[in-house]
């Protein structure tokens, strides 16, 4: 009787900083379960259906496949985010998904993996490079 309806409170605003937060998480929920829905509709689809000119347009880029390996990261999901990491490592040469993976690995403890990742790493900057090292002093 004495309290205002609902509809005449004000949004009470906690702090700016956590309706950031709150902003970017909803941000990351949206683009992963975009995703995850994306890829549950690819896998029902039967591929001879499907045009080459479709299935290129499906080809994502390294880019892209990073920034849906950090959005796994950031929400917990290490096997997705694993699978994105290589996604973008086989799709070209890139080093930032070798060193997602070895980051990934060597917080998890896997030995075996991470010395494979440091090392695929390692041979993105050799394909770098573009004079070799000499060793020749005057």
């Amino acid at each position: 009787q004495g309290r205002p309806h609902v509809s005449e409170m004000k949004k009470r605003v906690c702090r700016p900083w956590l309706d950031t937060v709150f902003h970017a998480l909803y941000e990351d929920l949206k683009a992963y379960f975009a995703w995850l829905s994306e890829e549950e509709k690819w896998a029902k689809e039967d591929l001879d259906d499907v045009s080459d000119d479709e299935l290129d347009e499906r080809m994502l880029t390294s880019a892209e496949w990073l920034h849906r390996a950090e959005i796994a990261k950031r929400l917990q999901n290490l096997s997705d985010a694993e699978r994105a990491f290589r996604c973008a490592a086989f799709v070209g040469t890139c080093p930032r998904a070798w060193a997602g993976l070895l980051k990934m690995y060597s917080n998890e403890g896997c030995q075996k993996e991470t010395l494979l990742a440091a090392h695929e790493l390692l041979d993105c900057y050799d394909a770098y490079k573009t004079t070799p090292h000499s060793s020749t002093s005057s």
